[in-house]
């Protein structure tokens, strides 16, 4: 038996579990099955085990960068596993992510490609990408924004966003969007409602709308969504099958609205 040969899976499976073994080795779970080839399901004696643990030892001191090595490689098998899933519920949700008639869509409702935002008006990251989302609409005649409302910050953000949702039903929603994004300070009700005002709304429907329970559900919607699509923060965007965590440079949106016109998307 070539003692040596287990030793690197030995000290993995020691160190990450059987998960980082069977990354490190590029095997499935199913592998590890009584069906599997004899030489993966090593049986040893005492002799052999105390052995092996020295061996792993001197391995891992004289070669620590098997243990980066593997890190590197259970990361990337677990982040194409966790893109896969968000495929599927992108695919299983089409209809919420994309076309969801309490969102607000800017630019050409008709567009061959949808950008979905989710935003939270107290996020720094979510105001620095106003211009790029701005600057999409303003030179792609051709591209569709969804803007979900996202408050995970605060509660004052959730108010900003029960204000937003109540603009849509007047008609003003993208200068009222615009405006507190931009705003210096925080977001919060007070602030929400006297842009509402400036900008004319009607602030007896603007409360009572606030109020409905669908506004309400609109954002547990919105949550729950984010909770299928592993979204736990702001701003995150989905475009085609990707799903893009954190702010994205200008560029890289340009890239991905590019890749779904090259390649098509079969879920938008």
């Amino acid at each position: 038996m070539d003692i040596k040969g287990i030793v690197t899976g030995a000290a993995i499976a020691a160190v990450f579990g059987v998960g980082g073994y069977l990354a490190a080795a590029n095997l499935n779970a199913d592998d590890m099955d009584t069906g599997a080839p004899s030489e993966q399901i090593i049986a040893l004696n005492d002799t052999q085990r105390d052995e092996v643990r020295s061996l792993v030892r001197e391995t891992l001191i004289d070669n620590p960068e098997i243990l980066e090595e593997v890190s590197v490689a259970l990361e990337q098998k677990r982040s194409e596993a966790e893109n896969d899933r968000r495929k599927g519920m992108i695919s299983e949700r089409k209809d919420l992510i994309f076309s969801s008639a309490a969102d607000h869509v800017a630019g050409n409702p008709e567009g061959d490609v949808t950008i979905v935002e989710f935003f939270d008006y107290n996020c720094p990251y979510c105001q620095r990408a106003l211009g790029d989302i701005q600057e999409l609409i303003e030179s792609d005649p051709n591209v569709k924004v969804v803007f979900k409302e996202f408050p995970v910050l605060s509660e004052e953000s959730y108010d900003a966003a029960l204000v937003g949702i109540a603009m849509e039903k007047q008609n003003l929603y993208m200068p009222f969007h615009d405006k507190l994004l931009m705003h210096q300070g925080r977001a919060n009700k007070a602030t929400a409602l006297q842009i509402a005002q400036d900008l004319g709304a009607d602030m007896a429907k603007l409360e009572a709308d606030m109020a409905d329970p669908a506004a309400i559900e609109t954002l547990r919607g919105t949550h729950s969504l984010a909770d299928d699509l592993g979204i736990n923060g702001t701003p995150a965007y989905v475009i085609g099958d990707e799903v893009l965590v954190g702010l994205a440079p200008l560029t890289e949106l340009k890239k991905q609205i590019a890749n779904v016109r090259e390649n098509g998307c079969q879920v938008c």
